[in-house]
């Protein structure tokens, strides 16, 4: 049986270098200094397992190009070999044919006419080269971790008892990565952990990759889900100043069990990258003190515009990032991040198209994934563009799908116990009950998220906050997880937790809006922003609620409103949040004389409700049941003054 490598570095991609050999007694003596210091600091493994032709990287300084190694066993036979691509701290050699599987092999630095022993080590050889382009081992604390999946996006293979993996890969994804098993960690990588390696040779050459792990009780953990950062050194204060908010959450967020980041693709600006010199490596080097481990999801502003398609565009991120689709096991839970976005540019960046699509070969991948799970196991699938989205019928709001190949992709899922899905893309709060929508046969949730910087950091350059563009406080997704019991919630930055609402007395709008310098201004210069033509069709006596992780139809939710014990009707309506219409369009016209882009301007929730009550002198009892089944009480009493930031 093999015996297992141990040794702190990689094995490196192989070169066309052809070695010659010779046996000792073709080979005159080296000369007669035995005890010459040619180099220090070597670390010569006890033992070492390899392919055939592949390369061995040892650590060690002082090698030079001229050197080379004499492989001497117990019997007197003996064979030189060269040394390859000597650096600073390291240097590799070649197992080449002269190497004999199982044997201890005495091992000696030549240079001209000096020599200096390096120690012992016994090689062990497979025989595979052929079979496989790229291999390694999968370790916990230098013990093999059998059964761990690898892939590089469409080869697949399984370590066997001895940790070993064996992957026919074409390395033109540029990197390979392991499907981290439940229990276990990547022991190395602090903010990005080790979970997967970039391919550098040839596919027709081996190269080697290993992983190592460590044990950790996950079983129950936790996950901050984020979405559209949009970093791109910009606005004042610059985006990453206003993102130090988030990261002090994030900083003293109580971590009692295993806590993970996974951000949901937007990390940066793309059209940015160059005029602000901020690109999605300058993001990994903003993160990289993270407290909390991060696997990140791409989005359609994290490619390269310079590219000409969808590869070339990703390059960028598989070189800084990694994996644009991978899986993994936390605890009891499978983790799917998927790239559903198809990006093409011009090269120049003035024509950029996206696609929402998942390719033929990430559906292939994801099918084979999938395979892997038991249909009994929670699946949680992170991707940046929704699988579904609210529609207003000019009535009520209907749940729909979305992406060119969703039946394909729901066909895949539907099976599973349950599925939770998150995303964003849209910038807006919205959450999906899909079963009871009638789109899934099994408990199936996607919670799309707004956007981490509100309107993308750009309501507090021009007014007080962040908000998003229906009205949600700047926030993220809290993801609790106990065995396969999974806890879902929305958590506003630097708020308490029950901050989940904002209670609008439409009489009291209608008050701020004539007697506000910036709402009247606005109104006057654009008459759509009129408080008639906004909010006209309402009463007097009617109070609008912005629930920010609810459903229009409240499934999966609830919203109960009683009014000295009778309950009232309540009704999903169409209408801007009148926070963001004052922090966005008004702050923006009364300070630039203009309305802002069309991205940052006021969208409709799809979470905002109507109750009227009897009285205009009254008190509401605001009951709300979240997706985690929490309860959150909230007395309102009418009249209610409206504020510019109506924080309850």
């Amino acid at each position: 049986m093999k015996r297992l490598l141990k040794t702190t570095a990689i094995l490196l991609s192989m070169t066309s270098l052809i070695l010659s050999c010779r046996t000792e007694k073709d080979q005159p003596e080296p000369g007669p200094t035995p005890d010459a210091r040619l180099v220090e600091t070597v670390n010569l493994p006890r033992t070492i397992d390899a392919m055939r032709n592949s390369l061995v990287l040892v650590q060690g300084k002082g090698f030079r190009d001229e050197d080379r190694l004499r492989f001497s066993t117990a019997d007197g036979k003996a064979f030189e070999t060269a040394v390859c691509d000597p650096e600073y701290s390291q240097f590799s050699f070649r197992v080449g044919a002269e190497f004999v599987t199982g044997t201890s092999y005495a091992v000696t630095i030549l240079r001209g006419e000096q020599k200096q022993k390096l120690g012992s080590t016994t090689v062990y050889v497979s025989e595979i080269s052929d079979k496989c382009s790229v291999s390694g081992t999968v370790t916990c604390g230098g013990d093999p971790v059998q059964g761990v999946w690898v892939s590089d996006g469409k080869a697949w293979d399984r370590t066997d008892s001895e940790g070993k993996y064996y992957l026919k890969s074409d390395k033109r994804n540029g990197y390979v990565f392991m499907v981290i098993p439940g229990g276990y960690v990547p022991a190395e990588g602090g903010a990005f952990p080790q979970y997967w390696a970039a391919t550098t040779s040839p596919a027709s050459e081996l190269e080697y990759h290993d992983f190592e792990l460590k044990r950790t009780d996950n079983t129950k953990h936790r996950i901050v889900f984020t979405a559209d950062w949009h970093i791109s050194n910009y606005y004042t204060p610059k985006d990453y100043v206003q993102l130090e908010d988030y990261l002090a959450d994030v900083l003293y967020m109580e971590k009692a069990v295993p806590t993970y980041s996974i951000p949901l693709g937007d990390l940066s600006w793309d059209i940015r990258w160059y005029s602000n010199n901020f690109d999605i490596v300058n993001w990994r080097n903003l993160m990289s003190t993270s407290p909390i481990p991060i696997f990140p999801v791409m989005g359609n502003h994290d490619y390269d515009f310079k590219g000409l398609n969808d590869f070339e565009c990703a390059g960028a991120w598989r070189k800084c990032m990694g994996p644009t689709y991978y899986s993994m096991n936390l605890g009891q839970v499978h983790y799917v991040v998927l790239d559903n976005v198809i990006y093409n540019s011009d090269g120049t960046g003035q024509l950029r198209e996206t696609v929402e699509e998942l390719d033929a070969t990430q559906l292939a991948w994801l099918k084979e994934d999938l395979s892997h799970v038991d249909k009994s196991t929670p699946v949680v699938v992170c991707a940046h563009v929704p699988m579904h989205s609210w529609d207003w019928t000019g009535s009520f709001w209907t749940a729909s799908e979305r992406g060119k190949n969703y039946s394909e992709y729901l066909r895949l899922l539907e099976d599973y116990r349950l599925v939770h899905i998150f995303s964003g893309h849209s910038h807006i709060s919205e959450f999906f009950d899909v079963k009871a929508a009638g789109l899934a046969r099994n408990s199936m949730y996607e919670h799309k998220l707004p956007a981490l910087g509100g309107t993308i950091w750009y309501t507090r350059s021009v007014a007080d906050f962040n908000l998003s563009i229906d009205g949600v406080s700047d926030g993220y997704e809290l993801m609790d997880v106990e065995g396969t019991s999974l806890s879902c919630r929305f958590q506003a930055v630097g708020e308490s937790s029950d901050f989940v609402m904002r209670v609008y007395d439409v009489s009291e709008m209608a008050k701020f809006w004539e007697a506000d310098g910036k709402a009247r201004n606005l109104a006057e210069s654009v008459p759509d922003y009129s408080f008639a033509n906004m909010y006209g069709q309402f009463k007097g006596n009617d109070v609008l609620i912005n629930l920010f992780e609810a459903s229009p139809v409240m499934k999966g939710t609830s919203l109960v409103v009683t009014e000295n014990g009778r309950q009232l009707p309540v009704k999903a309506v169409y209408a801007h949040d009148p926070v963001h219409v004052l922090q966005s369009e008004a702050a923006a016209w009364a300070k630039y004389g203009s309305l802002p882009a069309a991205s940052f301007q006021s969208k409709f929730p799809s979470h905002l409700f109507l109750v009227t009550p009897e009285k205009e002198s009254t008190t509401l009892v605001i009951t709300y049941t979240g997706v985690d089944g929490r309860i959150i009480e909230k007395n309102i009493t009418l009249p209610k003054q409206f504020k510019n930031e109506d924080k309850l």
